[in-house]
Order: structure tokens, then sequence, then C-alpha cells
């Protein structure tokens, strides 16, 4: 099943929309999601934190002023009330959120036997796989893990057991890139 993805374009008027897709093809996404409730709620998010319209935000479909029913903090983009320059630098502030959120990092945790560790690979927020280097090898930039990496599929519940590990464990383990 292909996941949700939060994705931008540009509109005839030069203004910065996001929406919601759905494709298997998730490289170029700003957030990937395996539930559209998800997904709809980070747009929300973003709508109310960085007064963004709803109606530019794909959040509602009407060609007049927004009237999304939580989200009413829109600055007038939608009937002409706030230049489509200040709103796209606001569309531009909620997109740099969402790609600090995606951070490119290892976690390092005792590996199969005494003379190894194990790492987890997360470049861009995306799960890339595992792997466990031996302690004689010299490791210390992220394109040297690579070479030790088994490559995985990000899914929904690899997307869980990280965050759920992060929360358990803190970041003592976390080395970021």
């Amino acid at each position: 099943m292909a996941p949700y993805r939060i994705i931008q374009y540009i509109n005839r008027k030069g203004i910065i929309q996001l929406a919601i897709d759905r494709s298997k093809n998730t490289d170029h996404s700003l957030e990937v999601f395996y539930r559209r409730s998800d997904a709809i709620e980070q747009l929300e998010r973003l709508c109310f934190d960085y007064q963004l319209c709803p109606r530019y935000c794909n959040l509602q479909n009407t060609i007049e002023r927004c009237s999304h029913y939580r989200i009413k903090n829109c600055k007038g983009i939608c009937h002409g009330q706030e230049s489509v320059a200040l709103y796209n630098m606001r569309v531009q502030q909620a997109l740099a959120s969402l790609k600090k959120q995606k951070e490119t990092y290892l976690i390092r945790e005792k590996g199969r036997t005494i003379d190894e560790h194990s790492f987890v690979m997360i470049q861009n927020g995306i799960y890339k796989g595992f792997g466990y280097v031996h302690q004689s090898e010299q490791v210390s930039y992220f394109n040297d893990f690579e070479t030790f990496l088994i490559l995985q599929k990000h899914t929904y519940h690899t997307t869980k057991i990280i965050k759920s590990y992060l929360r358990k464990h803190g970041e003592n383990n976390v080395i970021y890139m």
C-alpha cells in the first residue's frame, strides 16, 4: 500500500500550495505518513502554527474565502488581503520546520559479539537499514557506515519502532550527521 505524503507546488498565482498525495515514491516528499488522518493532522498543525490558509493547504475545496472548521487564523491570502510574497515566506518557514524534523542520524548499540557495534541508519527522516561494524574498523563519517549497511524498507512499523526506541532510551546512543 502506498503511503500518504505532503507535497508542495506553486499555483498559477505564484502561491506555494501544500497537499496530500499518495505515491510509492517518497524520495521528494516533505513528510510521509501511513494514515491519511495523520497527514491531515500535520497539515492542520502547519496551518495553525504558521497562519497558513486551509484552502491553499488543500484542507478545504472552496473557491471563495477559507472557512475551515478548526483553523481560523488565515491572514487573508484567499481573498486578496495578504501579499503572495508574505504568505509564501510563511509557507517556506513551515516547510523548513518539516525539513528540520527529517534529520540524518545513526543509533549505535551493542553488536552480536563483544568485538562489534550495531547501528541503525536514518537518513533525512527515512529508515535506511541496519548493520554491524567490527571494533577494528575505522568508521568516523556517515558515508563509512554505508559500507556495512544492510538495506531495509522504510515502513509504518519501522517508524514506530524507532520512535519507541528513542522515547525509551533517549538520545544517548544517537549520532547526528
